[in-house]
Protein backbone atom coordinates (compact mmCIF):
# COMPACT_ATOMS: atom_id res chain seq x y z
CA UNK A 1 0.00 0.00 0.00
CA UNK A 2 3.00 2.28 -0.20
CA UNK A 3 1.85 3.41 -3.65
CA UNK A 4 -0.98 5.34 -1.91
CA UNK A 5 1.53 7.57 -0.12
CA UNK A 6 0.65 11.20 -0.94
CA UNK A 7 2.94 13.39 -2.99
CA UNK A 8 2.22 16.84 -4.37
CA UNK A 9 2.13 15.49 -7.91
CA UNK A 10 -0.52 12.91 -7.04
CA UNK A 11 -2.58 15.38 -5.01
CA UNK A 12 -2.61 18.05 -7.71
CA UNK A 13 -3.18 15.56 -10.52
CA UNK A 14 -6.12 13.96 -8.72
CA UNK A 15 -7.68 17.32 -7.79
CA UNK A 16 -7.46 18.55 -11.38
CA UNK A 17 -8.83 15.29 -12.74
CA UNK A 18 -11.72 15.34 -10.27
CA UNK A 19 -12.54 18.91 -11.23
CA UNK A 20 -12.29 18.54 -14.98
CA UNK A 21 -13.07 14.90 -15.77
CA UNK A 22 -15.55 14.37 -12.94
CA UNK A 23 -17.63 17.43 -13.75
CA UNK A 24 -17.30 16.66 -17.46
CA UNK A 25 -18.70 13.21 -16.77
CA UNK A 26 -21.72 14.70 -15.03
CA UNK A 27 -22.37 17.03 -17.96
CA UNK A 28 -22.02 14.08 -20.33
CA UNK A 29 -24.49 12.08 -18.25
CA UNK A 30 -27.00 14.93 -18.32
CA UNK A 31 -26.52 15.35 -22.08
CA UNK A 32 -26.86 11.62 -22.80
CA UNK A 33 -29.94 10.83 -20.73
CA UNK A 34 -33.64 11.28 -21.46
CA UNK A 35 -35.05 13.23 -18.54
CA UNK A 36 -38.33 14.32 -20.11
CA UNK A 37 -39.52 10.81 -20.91
CA UNK A 38 -39.39 7.58 -18.99
CA UNK A 39 -38.38 5.72 -22.16
CA UNK A 40 -35.20 5.93 -24.19
CA UNK A 41 -36.83 7.49 -27.27
CA UNK A 42 -35.41 11.00 -27.10
CA UNK A 43 -32.85 12.28 -29.59
CA UNK A 44 -30.18 12.83 -26.92
CA UNK A 45 -30.14 9.27 -25.57
CA UNK A 46 -26.68 7.72 -25.88
CA UNK A 47 -25.75 4.45 -24.13
CA UNK A 48 -22.07 5.00 -24.91
CA UNK A 49 -22.22 8.52 -23.44
CA UNK A 50 -23.84 7.16 -20.28
CA UNK A 51 -21.15 4.47 -20.00
CA UNK A 52 -18.35 7.04 -20.36
CA UNK A 53 -20.09 9.27 -17.81
CA UNK A 54 -20.17 6.40 -15.32
CA UNK A 55 -16.47 5.75 -15.86
CA UNK A 56 -15.60 9.43 -15.38
CA UNK A 57 -17.80 10.22 -12.36
CA UNK A 58 -19.22 7.03 -10.92
CA UNK A 59 -18.74 8.00 -7.22
CA UNK A 60 -21.10 10.95 -7.62
CA UNK A 61 -23.62 8.95 -9.63
CA UNK A 62 -23.58 6.13 -7.05
CA UNK A 63 -24.08 8.62 -4.21
CA UNK A 64 -26.89 10.21 -6.20
CA UNK A 65 -28.62 6.85 -6.47
CA UNK A 66 -28.12 6.16 -2.77
CA UNK A 67 -29.37 9.53 -1.53
CA UNK A 68 -32.32 9.88 -3.89
CA UNK A 69 -33.13 6.21 -4.62
CA UNK A 70 -32.32 6.35 -8.30
CA UNK A 71 -30.94 8.59 -11.00
CA UNK A 72 -34.04 9.09 -13.12
CA UNK A 73 -35.27 12.63 -13.73
CA UNK A 74 -32.82 14.30 -11.37
CA UNK A 75 -30.28 16.82 -12.66
CA UNK A 76 -29.33 18.71 -9.51
CA UNK A 77 -26.18 17.31 -7.92
CA UNK A 78 -25.74 20.04 -5.28
CA UNK A 79 -26.90 17.87 -2.39
CA UNK A 80 -24.54 15.09 -3.42
CA UNK A 81 -21.58 17.47 -3.41
CA UNK A 82 -22.67 18.92 -0.06
CA UNK A 83 -22.74 15.42 1.42
CA UNK A 84 -19.22 14.43 0.37
CA UNK A 85 -19.42 14.06 -3.38
CA UNK A 86 -16.22 16.07 -3.91
CA UNK A 87 -14.35 13.90 -1.43
CA UNK A 88 -15.59 10.71 -3.08
CA UNK A 89 -14.72 12.01 -6.54
CA UNK A 90 -11.28 13.16 -5.40
CA UNK A 91 -10.61 9.82 -3.65
CA UNK A 92 -11.56 7.98 -6.87
CA UNK A 93 -9.14 10.03 -8.95
CA UNK A 94 -6.46 9.93 -6.23
CA UNK A 95 -6.59 6.13 -6.29
CA UNK A 96 -6.38 6.17 -10.09
CA UNK A 97 -3.46 8.63 -10.03
CA UNK A 98 -1.58 6.53 -7.46
CA UNK A 99 -2.17 3.35 -9.41
CA UNK A 100 -1.11 4.90 -12.72
CA UNK A 101 2.04 6.49 -11.29
CA UNK A 102 2.95 3.17 -9.66
CA UNK A 103 2.47 1.30 -12.94
CA UNK A 104 4.45 3.89 -14.89
CA UNK A 105 7.31 3.90 -12.38
CA UNK A 106 7.50 0.10 -12.36
CA UNK A 107 7.53 -0.16 -16.14
CA UNK A 108 10.16 2.55 -16.53
CA UNK A 109 12.37 0.88 -13.91
CA UNK A 110 12.24 -2.42 -15.77
CA UNK A 111 13.26 -0.81 -19.05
Amino acid sequence: MSFLRPTWKKLVLSALAAGVLGIGGLFLYIASTCFAEASQNCADYSPFGIFVAYVLSWPVLVLQGMFFHGLANYRNYDLVFQRGGWVALWAYYYTLACTLTSIVSRTTLKS
